[in-house]
């Protein structure tokens, strides 16, 4: 993987400031001059950094629909939902699209080792064995903080330590992982464990939507199962088969068995599935 796939970045999650700006969005439209009405808002004394700021929250907020048709309907659905676990998956759902480093921290590294209990690609099993971290056991899945570094390095040639870090931090202020301390050989050895955590159902849906929803033919259930969104979140495939039963009842999915596969039919495009939730 070349270093530019994963560009450096240096912005935390900024949850309250980011759904300000959607507020913002949803009266004026994604127009040019934007950033600077939002900038305008911020609280931080410098000008600049209400500038860089205020920039990098519209890159975020254009990043949560992958169709620039569906940037109104994600808007809608994170100004317009009151719970604020949803508003906070959707924010990072966007977060982690517009700023790759940090879904590809969860979904190629967390996820295969956490979720999978398997090693990250281009990887060996002994490269995370507990005694290569100068620890003697481990009584949950771990990943070393020496490793992801050394991974990043090697396999993506990324070599920003801060902006990783900063990834892990905004993984911590969603709830996704934590990092523990544990004592090893040679003294202490920080890692990452995951957090209890859940991925809630309407942003399951959003996210379904996102990423299935124009799919010809339909997608399969498996493929929902191990998505770029289900790893991203790093959610076990049987939370999503539970967020894939609760849609088809609530009307928004439709399952099917065509071709010897369980197809998965959106029922309504986006922008309905999003009027529905908002009523709910």
């Amino acid at each position: 993987m070349e270093a530019r796939r994963y560009p450096t970045f240096g912005q935390e999650l900024y949850l309250r400031e980011t759904l300000k700006a959607a507020a913002t969005l949803v009266d004026t439209g994604l127009r040019r001059g934007v950033s600077e009405i939002i900038a305008a808002s911020l609280d931080h004394p410098s000008p600049k950094t209400r500038a860089r700021i205020a920039a990098k929250l519209v890159q975020r907020l254009r990043s949560g629909a992958a169709v620039a048709e569906d940037r109104p309907h994600f808007l809608r659905l994170l100004t317009g939902i009151g719970d604020m676990s949803v508003r906070r998956d959707l924010v990072y759902y966007a977060t982690a699209r517009a700023d790759p480093l940090v879904g590809a921290v969860a979904a190629e590294v967390l996820y295969p080792v956490l979720i999978e209990s398997a090693t990250p690609r281009g990887t060996l099993r002994d490269e995370m064995a507990p005694h290569r971290a100068g620890l003697l056991l481990t009584v949950e899945p771990i990943v070393p903080m020496d490793f992801l570094l050394r991974y990043a390095g090697r396999v993506w040639r990324y070599g920003s330590r801060r902006s990783l870090l900063l990834a892990l931090r905004i993984l911590r202020q969603v709830g996704i992982a934590r990092t523990v301390r544990m004592q090893g050989a040679s003294g202490t050895v920080e890692a990452i464990a995951l957090s209890p955590h859940d991925l809630s159902p309407a942003a399951f849906l959003w996210c379904f939507m996102d990423e299935f929803g124009r799919s010809v033919p339909p997608t399969t259930a498996d493929r929902v199962e191990r998505s770029r969104f289900a790893r991203v979140f790093v959610v076990p495939p049987s939370l999503i088969d539970v967020r894939l039963d609760q849609a088809e009842r609530g009307g928004f999915l439709r399952m099917r068995n065509m071709a010897g596969a369980r197809r998965v039919i959106p029922v309504l495009t986006a922008g309905e599935a999003v009027e529905r939730l908002l009523q709910l």
